[in-house]
């Protein structure tokens, strides 16, 4: 029980160092210095996955979609086709973007999800079905929403992206 005092006075010192303004504490910018709920400290680990600040996205080796659509291709010789044509950016590189799946859904309901997409060492990503591949025409295309996904050669994926059908 020797230690009880040492505690007590620990707990008071700690406690009378608390929460004290101090003028003479604030940074030159006139705030208090702490930038802990703004997002910007990165040791608070706060926000260090959620996207939403500036700096997080730098360090992010993920690919990304940044432009897309689908269209019909309609038959003149043979079956009319759906394409889907994209650009993919990638921090180490587009051409390190072999890949990618397409997903058609439906009122919530997944028409199809498959390893479709074949991308050039320019970024530039295709895919092409007929109607008898995945039992959807260009006449019900425009009814489904349609989602573009990347993989980089490291194994990082961008966000599933909404493709607007373009006609």
């Amino acid at each position: 029980m020797k230690f009880t005092p040492l505690l007590l006075a620990l707990g008071l010192t700690l406690a009378a160092c608390g929460d004290k303004e101090d003028a003479d504490s604030a940074a030159p910018d006139g705030s208090d210095g702490s930038d802990a709920t703004d997002g910007t400290d990165a040791t608070d680990g706060a926000d260090a996955t959620d996207g939403t600040d500036e700096t997080d996205g730098a360090d992010d080796p993920s690919p990304s979609i940044t432009t897309g659509g689908m269209a019909c291709v309609p038959a003149t010789s043979g079956p009319e086709a759906i394409v889907a044509q994209l650009e993919v950016a990638d921090p180490q590189g587009a051409d390190t973007v072999p890949a990618g799946f397409l997903r058609a859904t439906r009122g919530g309901s997944v028409i199809f999800d498959d390893l479709a997409l074949v991308c050039g060492r320019t970024g530039a990503c295709t895919a092409s079905f007929r109607s008898e591949d995945y039992g959807t025409s260009c006449i019900e295309a425009p009814d489904l929403v349609f989602e573009g996904m990347v993989t980089d050669e490291d194994g990082n994926s961008s966000a599933w992206t909404v493709l607007p059908w373009e006609g």
